[in-house]
């Protein structure tokens, strides 16, 4: 399923269905069906996203799981039913009531037992839960007071530790935020905190921890100073600075960089566009607040936010198209969000 009509279905879900199907939890759900089911290639991986999808957005019937499951992964009997039951349980009781079915008689029917399951639904709830809390906390823009507060005296250190948060691990998350007035929160206070007179030490060191980020955010073997490493958000920062220099930079040199060097030209075009944001972002902080001003005053950029990476998706979707193993994803998996 191509990721944009994905995401037109995601919008039109009830947002309480929308959090069963996307969170960080159900993304661990979907990792521990997998693995207990041998489902390692992407091909395979893909047909269980699709048939969890196609379910949640009302494609396919519940009772047709048994018998999709057969066929799609070659299962006996036996295997396919005790597979069905605990996608049932696991993935689509918390959600009887959007699927206007009976789950717990689907998975007695098969043979399995509803209240078994119960466990998942309140782990699921108490895990959404935490999640929103944990937003809440991350990220300054969702608090509520207001700018001025943000940067009071007595909050403006607290502010900074938040921004030096975000910018050490959060940065992908907020580069994807669907909500363009979430960027925008961050952003002013961003520029409030670096065009601040004579002060450089902030800005520096916000600009180390963003060349310390280890968030991975391109799969393929990344090769930093002649030795293969991980595609982090500070290696390809490095990267760049050792091929282009660390001097501010238009779209073209941007361009060039993603599409015809060694690291880039490999990359696929949702990592390249990734890649690019990160670059930007590097490039906006690093010469602010003299080039605020051509930018719309934005250290991050606005335009094409909403896009995800391969890794980011992982298994919140079918959009798997660059991901090997099921074992890889999980190191991956525990970076989502």
């Amino acid at each position: 399923m191509d990721i944009n009509i994905y995401k037109e279905k995601l919008d039109k879900l009830p947002l309480w269905v929308r959090d069963y199907l996307e969170s960080m939890q159900a993304g661990e759900y979907n990792l521990e069906i997998c693995e207990k089911y041998g489902l390692e290639t992407i091909q395979e991986i893909r047909k269980y996203l699709d048939l969890v999808n196609k379910i949640f957005f009302k494609e396919l019937l519940l009772v047709s799981l048994f018998s999709e499951i057969k066929n799609a992964f070659g299962f006996d009997d036996d295997r396919a039913r005790e597979m069905a039951i605990d996608i049932a349980g696991i993935k689509f009781l918390a959600v009887k009531d959007w699927l206007d079915k009976d789950v717990d008689k689907y998975i007695e029917d098969l043979g399995g037992n509803p209240d078994y399951y119960q466990k998942y639904v309140v782990e699921h709830d108490q895990a959404l839960d935490e999640e929103n809390e944990y937003f809440a906390k991350r990220f300054p823009e969702e608090v509520e007071d207001d700018e001025d507060d943000l940067l009071s005296e007595e909050n403006i250190k607290d502010t900074e530790l938040k921004i030096k948060d975000v910018f050490a691990d959060k940065i992908v998350d907020l580069l994807t935020w669907e909500d363009d007035y979430v960027i925008a929160q961050v952003n002013d206070i961003l520029v409030s905190l670096l065009d601040r007179e004579n002060d450089q030490v902030f800005k520096n060191e916000l600009l180390n921890i963003f060349l310390e980020n280890k968030r991975i955010i391109t799969e393929k073997v990344f090769v930093l100073d002649g030795k293969d490493t991980l595609g982090t958000v500070g290696n390809w920062i490095k990267d760049f600075i050792a091929q282009r220099g660390s001097v501010k930079f238009d779209v073209v040199v941007l361009s060039d960089f993603v599409n015809n060097s060694k690291n880039g030209r490999i990359l696929s075009e949702e990592e390249k566009k990734m890649v690019s944001e990160i670059l930007i972002t590097y490039r906006n902080l690093k010469f602010s607040p003299d080039i605020l001003l051509e930018n719309n005053f934005e250290v991050i950029p606005l335009e094409n936010n909403g896009t995800e990476s391969p890794l980011q998706t992982g298994l919140r979707s079918d959009a798997v198209t660059a991901v090997p193993k099921v074992n890889e994803i999980v190191d991956f998996g525990k970076q989502i969000k």
